[in-house]
């Protein structure tokens, strides 16, 4: 700006005012747009850096998108091998025994014993009782059984062979056997040397439940059937069996067979009339006790709730009278020998106390009056639906009601109900088979008796008789009640 020249005036001192106003402005402009500059350049470079850090972070979550794309699509296949696996599971769980299976087993082993002849002197089944208080979170739960038993080697055989033939998995876990006596010449005993046995019964339940809970799985019926279509299920776990071969010479392993060397020669056998009738005795009885221990195990499966009743009530009385021949020999001192009286107790009088206990314990007189009264409800039940012929049928099944011989009155009460139901039922099939055609009547209300109705073109009042034995028993407009054989049948007019 070119200077202004000459005296100063006022106005010249305002041109000059205005000049450096305008400078200075022209600088805090300079200045502001400088300042703002360089924090727009801060900010970019700041932004810059976070954007490097965005690209990084974008870049990983690319990765493990990718990773998860791939695990999703490997889902659909692995839920096939999760509902392919269930199926497996359940059916290699199928010859592990269930809860009913475990509460039975109790049973089963009592059965086994009386049938083999063992005798359980103690039996802990405290481990498939307390199975609902374990923490473990195993599917799988090992139950075990221990048991001491006294037993010869055949019996104890015969015991432990029934369990490896038993439909569900039970194993003998471990078998300790103590040979009870020692076998002498002077004194040989009639029947085997008894052993005592400590034996553990093993089995597993399969409680899915105790792990955790199974994932749902979308329509996962229709996709196990459309997986076992693809791929059956083969079940190829199967139980081993061994068949028990009964050999008489078998020697008992567990028997010293060596001669004791403090008898002497003379007293190697007791050879007097008495000592042979003693064994003829011994062998006697333990051959009737043979065939009571056979008859028992055959006893469930008699066919025919009269048969089995016939059945029981002839072994009822055949163990009657060996258990008052035991009674006759203990109380007159029949065996003089110490060692024979022992053997007599172990081997006869005391297994056969087991027998008749357990065989009392698992009631086969209840067990026939509880098939009975089921068949009975069976049959009424069969009776209100209509089903006649059923009823007929399963009467002739039972068989023999009215020549049975049974002793317990409880049983022949339910057999006489069964063969009145049966009678009726046979009554209702014959009315239905006797032609009679309604084609009319009349009803008097004031007089019922003097109703009629038109049967076969003829009329009837209550009372009268049909040639076919057939009763009228009562007449009202919406049904006609007939008497046949005993038998109140309806007939509805409308």
């Amino acid at each position: 700006m070119p200077a202004v020249e000459g005296p100063e005036t006022p106005e010249k001192r305002i041109v000059l005012n205005a000049v450096k106003n305008v400078k200075k402005k022209a600088w805090i402009v300079i200045g502001v747009a400088s300042a703002l500059v360089l924090s727009c350049a801060g900010v970019v470079w700041v932004d810059y850096g976070h954007v490097g850090e965005e690209e990084k972070r974008i870049a990983d979550l690319e990765v493990q998108i990718s990773k998860a794309d791939r695990r999703i699509a490997k889902i659909p296949s692995i839920e096939d091998h999760v509902l392919r696996g269930r199926v497996v599971v359940k059916e290699y769980a199928k010859i592990l025994p269930n809860d009913k299976d475990i509460n039975q087993l109790v049973k089963r082993i009592t059965e086994f014993s009386v049938a083999s002849g063992v005798e359980i002197e103690e039996l802990n089944d405290s481990d498939a009782r307390n199975r609902g208080r374990r923490k473990s979170k195993d599917p799988f739960q090992k139950i075990r059984y221990k048991l001491k038993l006294r037993g010869a080697l055949d019996e104890i055989l015969d015991f432990m062979n029934r369990f490896e033939n038993y439909e569900r998995f039970v194993k003998v876990g471990q078998v300790k056997i103590t040979s009870e006596d020692a076998r002498t010449i002077g004194d040989a005993p009639a029947g085997p040397i008894k052993h005592k046995v400590e034996l553990d019964l093993e089995t597993y339940v399969y409680e899915p439940g105790r792990s955790s809970e199974p994932v749902e799985i979308k329509n996962a019926d229709r996709r196990t059937i459309d997986i076992l279509e693809r791929e059956p299920v083969t079940n190829d776990l199967e139980l081993d069996h061994y068949e028990l071969v009964v050999k008489t010479d078998r020697r008992d392993p567990f028997i010293d067979p060596r001669r004791d060397a403090s008898i002497g020669a003379g007293e190697e056998a007791l050879a007097n009339a008495q000592a042979e009738a003693q064994a003829k005795k011994m062998n006697e009885l333990a051959a009737t006790l043979a065939e009571i221990k056979k008859a028992v195990d055959e006893e469930s499966k008699i066919d025919g709730f009269v048969p089995r009743v016939e059945f029981a009530r002839r072994l009822s009385q055949k163990m009657a009278e060996f258990a008052a021949e035991i009674e006759e020999l203990q109380a007159g001192n029949f065996f003089s020998s110490a060692k024979t009286r022992d053997r007599f107790v172990t081997e006869i009088a005391d297994p056969f106390e087991l027998l008749y206990r357990a065989r009392k314990s698992l009631g086969r007189g209840v067990l026939v009056r509880q098939e009975l009264e089921n068949q009975l409800e069976n049959m009424r039940r069969a009776f209100t639906e209509g089903r006649f012929e059923d009823i007929v049928a399963a009467a002739e099944t039972i068989g023999g009601t009215k020549a049975a011989n049974v002793d317990d009155p409880e049983i022949a009460e339910i057999l006489s109900e069964i063969e009145s139901v049966s009678g009726r039922a046979q009554a209702r099939i014959e009315f239905s088979q006797i032609p009679l055609a309604i084609t009319g009547y009349v009803y008097m209300p004031r007089y019922p008796v003097r109703s009629v109705v038109i049967i076969n073109d003829q009329a009837y009042s209550p009372g009268e008789v049909l040639d076919d034995g057939i009763v009228v028993r009562s007449i009202d407009p919406s049904r006609v009640v007939f008497v046949y054989k005993t038998e109140k049948i309806e007939h509805l007019l409308n």
